[in-house]
């Protein structure tokens, strides 16, 4: 048995506030809170919407709707059983039967089961909470944290819902069991139960490992009908013979790693630079996906997200790409959106702009975000220089948050968002999007109780109680402007500086700023989204290139005798160029300057001493 958290003050899953969908959005869950968990239902088949853009996040869930998600989440067996008087013929009649010989369903007590009544909060905890036990999760009988407990009928029946925190109560401590639940609502249970259960039989499968002498690895049957058929593994002898698609010689150490393997982070994880235990390149987070590049002993080289480095072997697991869950960019509605694999389930993001070679339903599989098997492309907002203005206004940015939550708390903020560019010199349209990304466009609780819209100080094993409070949303978005400013996006002593764009996990502000590898590019589909919605005029309104070659001066002109103003220290580094000068070696590129005390610098671009930049867009 599990004892169960007391729930505080926290608006956690499964809140009862709904929010109308926004106008920009080509489906009616595009930015949705729940935008996330609805998605990866409906990759896994457990909510679908109707083909045409259209989940319906809002509407209310019915008991036998209910019921059908079950069966697909927990792959229920078809059983004959006697119908209700109510389900025979009804379109969800053998699904409502199958839940029901399952356990996890009943009907009312007079023979009728009301499959399309509106389901109930706590009819939704109690059929959680008998899955739960029906996998071995229990907990002890403890009183019910919410000012409203005396309203639930079963009481002793929901404990496990809340000992796993798959539900939770609401920020006014009421539970409202009796109040009914939308599809978003329920998508958002469903996702975490489905996630529990997952990690629950993975650990169990790794309690039951079995060991084979003769073969001297470890076998786990991963879902897998056949762990290694004969085959197979005969095709995989013959590559490593070939050496086929490999860049290192077959060694000792790789004879029983899978062939074209995925590198998956089992938990928090340093990448280093040459060697495990040198300088540390950057760091990702648990279920991150890499790719293989070579091995030795004790580490291997990978790359993610923009890095190339090397992580220690035993730090990560090796999964054959054929077996693997892939993470992939994807058309959706005319953006580009980005599918992430993360421990055999799918989160999504807009991403952006779609690359001209994106075509129909084509998956394409990315390691950096640009590079891809048909093509490079790199999205503008991801690699704009955050110390640029927008072109869009106070009243415009207030407008596109309007119509997408007209009861955000960001409404009306637009003012200060463009006051705090003009002192500050950090993009409004910025500052915007990174609010909506970690505030969940103001609602969440640390933006909701403490005006903290950035998540500041926000640690991860306790994010509320350590996030930083404000006294007012103004005084948090002036305060995480100068200090993204002076920590990441200018040069100094004690800065993060490695650019002054988005970027990832190789270059840019992401590189030490989230352990989420794609942190970055999520912020960037916002102010993409925002941009398109107000017309596009930010969409490369600025010339950007980058820097080809590590460790690249910027100098006060453009000679190799003027004062080198700060370092470009790795490759791929984004800039504003804001002219392009020709001498006697090459041409220099004048650049708009990150370094506080410079408005401009220069950056050698190529000639005669080689390619060091490139212009992207």
């Amino acid at each position: 048995m599990r004892k169960w958290p007391i729930i505080t003050t926290m608006l956690l899953v499964v809140g009862s506030s709904t929010f109308s969908s926004y106008v920009d959005a080509q489906d009616d869950i595009t930015g949705h809170f729940f935008e996330t968990q609805i998605r990866s239902l409906d990759e896994l088949g457990i909510m679908k919407g109707d083909g045409k853009g259209l989940y319906m996040p809002n509407k209310n869930v019915t008991r036998a709707q209910f019921a059908t998600f079950l069966n697909r989440a927990l792959k229920l067996p078809a059983v004959e059983v006697e119908p209700f008087t109510d389900t025979m013929g009804h379109i969800h009649e053998k699904e409502i039967g199958n839940a029901v010989a399952a356990g996890v369903f009943g009907g009312i007590g007079d023979g009728s089961f009301l499959p399309d009544r509106d389901l109930t909060r706590e009819e939704v905890a109690v059929i959680i909470s008998r899955v739960l036990t029906s996998h071995g999760l229990t907990s002890e009988p403890m009183p019910l944290p919410f000012i409203d407990a005396d309203k639930f009928k079963y009481p002793n029946e929901v404990q496990p819902v809340f000992a796993y925190s798959i539900m939770g109560g609401n920020s006014d401590l009421t539970f409202r069991p009796q109040e009914s639940v939308t599809r978003a609502q329920t998508a958002a249970v469903i996702y975490k139960m489905y996630n529990l259960l997952e990690q629950i039989e993975k650990e169990k499968l790794e309690q039951d490992m079995v060991y084979d002498p003769d073969l001297d690895v470890d076998i786990l049957d991963l879902d897998r009908e056949t762990i290694v058929e004969e085959k197979d593994s005969s095709n995989r002898d013959k590559d490593r013979d070939n050496n086929q698609d490999h860049d290192r010689d077959s060694d000792e150490e790789g004879e029983d790693r899978p062939f074209n393997p995925i590198v998956i982070a089992k938990n928090l994880l340093h990448v280093y630079e040459d060697k495990v235990n040198s300088i540390k390149r950057t760091y990702v987070n648990a279920g991150t996906e890499m790719k293989f590049l070579d091995e030795s002993k004790d580490e291997i080289k990978v790359e993610v997200a923009g890095v190339i480095g090397y992580v220690n072997k035993d730090e990560v697991e090796l999964i054959g790409e054929d077996e693997a869950v892939r993470s992939y960019y994807k058309i959706d509605n005319d953006y580009l959106r980005h599918y992430v694999a993360r421990n055999g389930q799918y989160e999504s993001y807009i991403f952006g702009q779609v690359p001209s070679f994106f075509k129909g339903s084509d998956k394409e599989y990315s390691f950096d975000g640009k590079t891809f098997s048909k093509g490079t492309f790199y999205q503008y907002f991801n690699y704009l220089p955050l110390l640029t203005e927008t072109s869009y206004s106070a009243r415009e940015l207030d407008e596109f948050v309007e119509e997408q939550y007209p009861a955000s708390p960001l409404v009306g903020l637009g003012e200060f968002f463009k006051e705090v560019e003009e002192e500050t010199g950090v993009n409004a349209l910025y500052l915007l999007a990174h609010a909506i990304h970690e505030s969940a466009w103001g609602f969440s609780q640390i933006a909701t109780e403490k005006y903290n819209l950035y998540g500041l100080r926000a640690v991860d094993v306790d994010a509320f109680n350590s996030a930083m409070e404000f006294d007012s949303f103004e005084e948090c978005i002036l305060y995480a402007a100068n200090y993204i400013k002076d920590r990441y996006l200018t040069p100094g002593p004690s800065s993060y500086y490695s650019g002054s764009f988005l970027g990832n996990k190789g270059v840019g502000m992401n590189l030490f700023y989230a352990s989420d590898p794609y942190w970055g590019q999520k912020i960037s589909g916002y102010m993409y989204r925002i941009d398109r919605f107000l017309g596009g005029d930010d969409l490369d309104n600025y010339r950007l290139a980058i820097s080809t070659v590590p460790s690249l001066n910027v100098r006060r002109g453009p000679s190799m005798d003027d004062k080198v103003i700060y370092e470009h220290k790795y490759a791929g580094i984004a800039m504003v160029v804001v002219d392009k000068e020709k001498t006697s070696d090459g041409t220099w590129y004048k650049i708009k300057s990150d370094h506080p005390d410079y408005e401009f610098g220069y950056i050698y671009a190529n000639g005669e001493k080689g390619e060091f930049a490139e212009i992207i867009n």
